[in-house]
């Protein structure tokens, strides 16, 4: 079963339209894949601003299914400082992260480091 969430966000100008449209990364997309008893997020675009909220919803509510998940962040083109501490604290529950890009391992890393 598949179920695909996709949020656009509200275009002000006929310039902001057009850059939005220039630019389809400026969303996330994520798509819940369901087998067995393990339940993927597969997230294409950017974690960032509202739609690091969008993934912590999406995610917690297969937490609370007692589900096991799975976060394919194969296709994500940038990450900001609080979707980083969205997946620390997604992976700290249980979540295992897949196809994760090297520059979003290395931002997860540098994390940790200035953590300690």
């Amino acid at each position: 079963m598949l179920l695909t969430l996709q949020v656009a966000g509200r275009k002000r100008s006929e310039v902001e339209r057009s850059r939005a449209h220039s630019r389809e990364t400026s969303m996330l997309k994520i798509t819940r894949a369901l087998s067995q008893h393990v339940t993927t997020l597969q997230l294409d675009g950017r974690i960032t601003g509202r739609w690091v909220e969008l993934l912590r919803e999406s995610a917690e509510s297969v937490l609370d299914e007692g589900m096991e998940l799975s976060i394919d962040l194969k296709n994500i083109c940038f990450i900001d400082c609080e979707g980083i501490a969205v997946l620390k604290n997604l992976i700290g529950r249980g979540a295992a992260p897949t196809n994760a890009p090297l520059f979003v391992l290395e931002q997860i890393r540098k994390c940790k480091d200035d953590q300690s």
